[in-house]
């Protein structure tokens, strides 16, 4: 049986006699830009590159949190204001038999 620092010293004195052919690596590169290329999501990621890159920089990405936060505290404001009494949106939403009266303004 061989230890391990045999069968090291045996594989350090083994020399691989492939030969590679000149342009193996330009294809391998080649195959491999050809893949990204085919690949979908790469494909979408470009496509949205050009008009969502500008979100990707501090000031772009600031603008866009604020503009979603303001969004929604606008739309949740409207949303409040039209159903005063959270209970009664939860009752129509359970049943559709509950009929409740209410002032509109």
């Amino acid at each position: 049986m061989m230890t391990d620092t045999e069968l090291e010293g045996l594989l350090r004195q083994s020399k691989p006699t492939v030969k590679m052919p000149p342009t193996f690596q330009t294809e391998v590169w080649r195959r491999i830009a050809m893949a990204e290329e085919a690949s979908l999501w790469s494909r979408v990621a470009r496509w949205l590159e050009m008009p969502l890159g500008w979100a990707a920089k501090p000031l772009g990405a600031v603008a866009l949190c604020a503009l979603t936060v303001g969004g929604g505290l606008l739309l949740g404001g409207r949303e409040k204001s039209r159903r005063p009494d959270g209970r009664v949106a939860y009752l129509e939403s359970v049943s559709p038999f509950v009929v409740t009266q209410r002032s509109e303004k």
